[in-house]
């Protein structure tokens, strides 16, 4: 029985990595997509699920087809190999939809060298000293000095390596994805592509257990990962091809879009002048979805000068800026209507939804909306 749910999985997966590279070989981006590097990711997507399927492939037929032994060998040099690889492919794909510098071919094989080196020094050491089979921890003990043992055992400690430099990257490629789209939405919800870092994250968890499922000796527990593995990527691919219906927002907001910098000459007082009469101004703050390029054409000034100017004069980036504004609104508008609807206040202040407008609120106030009601009502009655 165990038997054949391992060979149930294996062919899933290797199922879902032909079928989902074969859909993304065929889908071609839409016309609206301005991400070049979508493109080329794009590549190192599809490269990644057929190498996937190789690679199974080939453990499928080497563990079942070949010689079926009911217990799996620790740290397998091919599935150290492929998933290496896979993150390597997988962490490009996604900085590459951050329209990350980082993102590009030399980059990749610049990484993907010392795992090319590992290789042929592992296939040299097989060829010339052999491959003991590690089942246990005992054999690995008794076959802790043998050369192509060493190979592997390093090969293992390199690749969690591999999973903490890669998961810096994201983090940094990350953290000036958001920088730029805040310093252009006053409503990043749709854009901050928070799937990418819920999917990463998912894979550098999947990537653990996917070598730390080799210490088990059990393909019960090979299968039930591989099945884990083969939904994520079908989850994984939809969701990337998805990515198109929003490359248009992201496009204006991380184009051209450096930190901001003081590029001409511009008087301050007669722009903070300009600013407080565009406040007065019916409240344009207010409306939802409104971006720096909508109020640096209201004010007449270019929106580098405007996005320098709201990082220096009121020390943070326009998200901020817009959203403690309809803050306050949704404080006055409290404190004059206390038993008005939280969702019908989050659609007057420009936030559209309940749940973004609480946590807004409790970013800028340090308190609920809740606590905030009640504490007023508090001193009204006092």
């Amino acid at each position: 029985m165990e038997k054949l749910i391992y060979i149930i999985a294996s062919i899933f997966c290797i199922t879902v990595c032909l079928t989902m590279g074969m859909v993304l070989l065929c889908i071609r981006p839409g016309s609206k997509v301005y991400n070049s590097q979508y493109q080329l990711a794009k590549k190192w997507l599809i490269a990644l699920y057929f190498i996937g399927a190789a690679g199974y492939s080939l453990i499928f037929h080497n563990e079942v087809i070949d010689y079926y032994d009911p217990t799996i060998e620790i740290f397998p040099f091919s599935i150290t190999f492929i998933s290496s690889v896979q993150v390597l492919l997988f962490t490009y794909t996604i900085i590459a939809l951050f329209r990350s510098k980082h993102a590009i071919y030399r980059k990749a094989f610049r990484a993907l060298i010392p795992l090319l080196i590992i290789c042929l020094a592992y296939i040299i050491s097989v060829r010339t000293a052999g491959n003991p089979r590690l089942g246990s921890f005992t054999e690995l003990q008794q076959n802790i000095a043998h050369p192509t043992t060493l190979i592997r055992f390093f090969f293992v400690v390199f690749y969690f390596g591999l999973l903490f430099r890669f998961s810096i990257v994201f983090a940094r490629e990350k953290k000036r994805f958001c920088e730029k789209i805040e310093n252009y939405f006053s409503n990043t919800e749709q854009v901050q592509l928070r799937w990418a870092s819920i999917s990463f994250t998912l894979a550098i968890i999947i990537s653990i257990l996917n070598l730390v499922i080799y210490t088990v000796p059990s393909r019960f527990y090979a299968a039930c990962i591989t099945f884990i593995l083969g939904g994520f990527y079908v989850a994984f691919a939809i969701q990337y091809i998805n990515y198109q219906l929003f490359d248009a927002l992201i496009y204006h907001a991380t184009e051209n879009n450096n930190t901001p910098e003081k590029t001409e000459k511009t008087d301050d007082n007669l722009l903070e002048e300009k600013i407080h009469q565009w406040k007065l101004s019916e409240k344009p703050y207010l409306i939802q979805g409104i971006t720096i390029e909508d109020v640096a054409s209201q004010l007449n000034v270019n929106r580098k000068v405007l996005s320098f100017h709201i990082n220096s004069v009121y020390g943070c980036n326009f998200n901020s800026w817009i959203n403690q504004m309809r803050i306050e609104e949704t404080i006055d508008i409290l404190t004059r209507e206390p038993s008005k609807n939280i969702s019908e206040i989050s659609e007057m202040v420009g936030f559209g939804d309940k749940s973004i407008l609480c946590r807004q609120f409790k970013k800028y106030t340090g308190e609920t909306v809740t606590s905030w009601r009640n504490r007023q009502k508090n001193l009204s009655n006092c």
